[in-house]
């Protein structure tokens, strides 16, 4: 009797018992037309299922209902050619199984219709023997499913949410989260497709009254626009329209997007080496450097190589009322420092007009701009 090549099985992720599961291995050799399928109890070491079946194709299944949740199984399989002969059992693979998990959009399912121009995300999973999980993305698409944004990979035990802006009106869009268990269990909402419906007012009007004779009340709509945003922590002060930032951030998450051209000023002062702005997926971000003593705001612009520099201005000498002092020749006289720690606001100005941008750096009270340099 001859022996046959011994087969070697595909790894096998997570699944619930209580659906029949398809185990794929690879054979080389002749003919096979049976296969024999061991299940053996990790635990215990006791052989649950052992099972031979007439078959040329390289699978054999685990029907449904015969293993238990939460526990830990060894799968091996053996071929047998027309004549008899066979191979050796597979070195076994280890697999588990579990009850699927509940896993969807918290609120959202399909036909859902969005009030706003941004939406907040949050899955909702649990697993009845505590599997645990491990990682979280989501995704955004289009109506007919060409995907638009998703979030970073979150890789963490407790769901994370996740925010979506600049949703376009009277639109449709597809939604979707995909996540993975500790042990490989696959997880997925599938697309759930969306309406976004919200109503806007023209911008030159401040309210607009609408009567609601039916219900007896008027409905009142402002212009004025609500910018949502967030803070990482309550290390912040406000007063007198200055907010100072104490090892903290301030994100805007909602109500405004850069699109197409656009002028951005910011006002600041006394900020720290490094990135002090950026925008979503650091598409333009803001720094301040120090090249040989002498301070500078630098402006990136996503992965384009091209780099833009201003000079920070000096502080001016002024007299005690307040003026300016210049020279005969109208050229105003500057400290010498080597340090930036001017405490008077500097406005940084970032333009973009038909894809080229420009960076100007002056003091507020002062309204005096720089030259760029690339």
């Amino acid at each position: 009797m001859a022996i046959l090549q011994t087969p070697v099985l595909h790894a096998i992720s997570p699944f619930d018992p209580r659906r029949e599961k398809v185990l794929e291995f690879y054979y080389e050799g002749s003919q096979s037309y049976k296969n024999r399928i061991v299940i053996t109890d990790n635990e215990r070491g006791v052989i649950v299922y052992d099972k031979t079946t007439d078959s040329m194709r390289l699978y054999a299944l685990i029907p449904a209902g015969l293993l238990s949740a939460g526990r830990q199984y060894l799968a091996q399989i053996q071929v047998y050619d027309m004549d008899g002969n066979h191979s050796g059992l597979s070195d076994p693979v280890l697999f588990y199984c579990f009850t699927a998990p509940a896993f969807g959009l918290e609120g959202i399912t399909d036909g859902y219709v969005c009030r706003n121009a941004s939406i907040n995300l949050l899955v909702h999973y649990s697993q009845v023997e505590n599997e645990r999980l491990k990682s979280l993305q989501y995704f955004l698409y289009s109506g007919d499913k060409a995907p638009l944004s998703s979030s970073d990979v979150i890789y963490s035990s407790t769901p994370s949410g996740h925010s979506f802006y600049g949703l376009q009106n009277n639109s449709v869009y597809c939604l979707r989260a995909m996540g993975e268990t500790v042990h490989g269990m696959k997880l997925d909402t599938g697309y759930i497709e969306i309406s976004v419906i919200y109503n806007t007012v023209p911008a030159n009007v401040v309210f607009q009254a609408e009567n609601n004779r039916q219900n007896g009340y008027i409905q009142l709509t402002t212009n004025i626009i609500s910018i949502g945003y967030e803070v990482k922590n309550d290390h912040y002060t406000l007063k007198d329209g200055l907010l100072t930032l104490k090892d903290n951030y301030l994100l805007y998450n909602d109500g405004f997007q850069i699109k197409d051209d656009f002028s951005l000023f910011v006002e600041a002062q006394n900020l720290p080496l490094g990135k002090f702005l950026t925008t979503d997926h650091d598409i333009l971000s803001l720094w301040i450097i120090n090249v040989c003593g002498t301070f500078y705001c630098r402006l990136n612009v996503g992965d384009s190589p091209a780099v833009y520099c201003v000079p920070l201005p000096k502080a001016r000498l002024c007299t005690d009322d307040g003026r300016f002092i210049v020279t005969d020749g109208d050229t105003m006289l500057e400290v010498i420092d080597s340090t930036y720690d001017s405490n008077d606001l500097i406005v940084f100005e970032v333009k973009r007009k038909n894809g080229i941008y420009g960076l100007d750096a002056y003091y507020k009270p002062e309204g005096i701009r720089t030259e760029v340099s690339a």
